[in-house]
């Protein structure tokens, strides 16, 4: 129920404009006289809303008091009137009322007259939160906003841009936005103005200003009038100087980090091409020399067990025993030799090499491997035949020590433009994080080599593994 103030010198009138009020529903919560009791009453009871006679005796008229009441109190006020000369009549539109009621009173007109200014009084309330509410949000960004017309002209600037002009506001609001950029930014800056003016759309573009050594992302939106006409346009200009730094400073750690990784493939290839080649030399004299040197050994043993005496039972025996042994060592340096260099990878190719590979390991071990290929080149670049031939001995070698594992899948297969090697076992598997994590005192040291090859030939690897589920590795490589 809203609550009704009634002023009028007439108390008649105001006893007939109380209860008629009364009857519409409303709260006649009190009336005077005079201008000065409404004044003083207003800001007693506080009234909803004032019904206010315009010619009052004393020295504050109707028109005085709705002033002050208006100012002071923010309550709005509805004159009632029957006649009033020219003077009053200029000077009550000076102060702006609510609304008029004419003497005589009509119910209709008195309750419509009411709901209006209420209604109006609820709207301009409810403009006045949402422009506060507004102005708070754009003084307090760090975004520098501001309001332009058609022609570039400043209607309106929050403190942050007021702040990076350096400026009063009386200075800048009606003057165009080129008196205080650089030509090239004005002609370029008008451009999008102009162009968010007849799309009607938002634009954003990067602005920077070398000057200051400032980047800034502007966001230019369009406000229209309720028949959709764009009549003004606002920028809101963020400062990403931090970001862009950022990203300077990331572009250049990634250019770093390339250059540490590129220098490292390069390490590692001479590592690796070291490696092989200490095998290589390694593989040579243990063929060239050593075993040239068991083999004579075997020949002169073979010379003097045959020259022995017939009951010379003792001695035939030792040189017998000496001539196994030699035998043996014999077989032992040529699969020292070969494991440290095959050379059938160069004779028949990597399959072969692989199949020969395969078929010792199952001689010596109780593992059953399952090898399938297709599409395989006879031969193709050496330092690939190599990778994946050493990558398929290292999986071995560890499937061996540590797996447990009773069969092995081997699957060399081209597909498309690449080689796709996948070792899978049976075995009791391992913790990855754990295996692949570096230690001080012992790391996955064959598994980070297989890796380091696939890498260096631009090809990819790839290890899962559980307990109790075996493991399964992955290498592609392009061909």
């Amino acid at each position: 129920m809203y609550r009704v103030m009634v002023v009028d010198d007439e108390a008649a009138i105001t006893t007939q404009l109380e209860e008629r009020l009364t009857l519409m529903g409303y709260e006649v919560v009190g009336s005077a006289s005079s201008g000065q009791e409404a004044v003083e009453m207003a800001k007693r009871i506080r009234p909803d809303i004032v019904l206010m006679d315009i010619v009052m005796p004393g020295s504050l008229d109707g028109i005085d008091a709705s002033e002050i009441i208006k100012v002071e109190l923010d309550i709005p006020v509805i004159f009632l009137t029957a006649y009033a000369s020219e003077k009053f009549v200029n000077k009550a539109k000076d102060v702006e009322p609510f609304g008029y009621i004419v003497k005589p009173f009509q119910e209709k007109e008195i309750k419509a007259t009411i709901e209006v200014a209420l209604y109006k009084k609820n709207i301009e309330r409810r403009l006045s939160e949402s422009e506060e509410k507004y102005r708070s949000l754009v003084e307090s960004t760090e975004d520098s906003i501001y309001l332009l017309d058609r022609n570039c002209k400043y209607l309106f600037m929050n403190k942050e841009h007021l702040l990076r002009l350096g400026l009063e506001a009386e200075k800048i609001k009606g003057r165009k936005y080129s008196e205080f950029q650089t030509e090239d930014d004005s002609k370029e800056f008008e451009e999008k103005v102009k162009e968010v003016f007849e799309t009607g759309n938002s634009i954003q573009h990067k602005h920077e200003r070398p000057e200051e050594s400032k980047y800034f992302l502007r966001t230019l939106s369009p406000v229209k009038n309720a028949e959709g006409r764009t009549v003004s346009v606002t920028v809101v200009s963020k400062d990403i100087t931090g970001l862009k730094q950022t990203e300077e400073a990331l572009r250049r750690l990634n250019e770093e980090l390339l250059k540490e990784h590129n220098q490292r493939k390069i390490l590692s290839k001479s590592l690796i091409d070291l490696l092989e080649k200490d095998r290589r030399q390694i593989a040579m004299e243990l063929h060239d020399h050593i075993g040239q040197t068991l083999t004579s050994l075997k020949m002169n043993l073979e010379m003097i067990h045959g020259k022995l005496k017939p009951d010379n039972t003792e001695l035939e025996a030792r040189i017998t025993t000496a001539q196994e042994r030699t035998i043996q060592a014999i077989k032992d340096v040529r699969n020292v030799s070969h494991g440290l260099r095959p050379a059938m990878i160069d004779a028949l190719g990597v399959v072969s090499a692989l199949r020969e590979l395969f078929n010792e390991i199952q001689q010596q071990t109780d593992i059953e491997i399952h090898f399938f290929n297709q599409g395989i080149p006879k031969q193709f670049e050496e330092g690939k035949e190599l990778a994946i031939y050493r990558i398929a001995q290292e999986a071995l070698t560890n499937i061996i020590r540590h797996a447990r594992a009773k069969n092995v899948f081997v699957n060399l297969v081209k597909k498309d433009e690449n080689l796709s090697l996948s070792v899978e076992d049976d075995g009791v598997g391992f913790d990855q994080d754990k295996v692949m994590k570096p230690s001080k005192r012992k790391g996955p040291l064959g598994l980070l080599i297989m890796r380091e090859r696939a890498v260096q030939l631009d090809g990819e690897f790839t290890i899962e593994s559980q307990f109790g589920k075996g493991t399964n590795l992955l290498v592609e490589i392009p061909l």
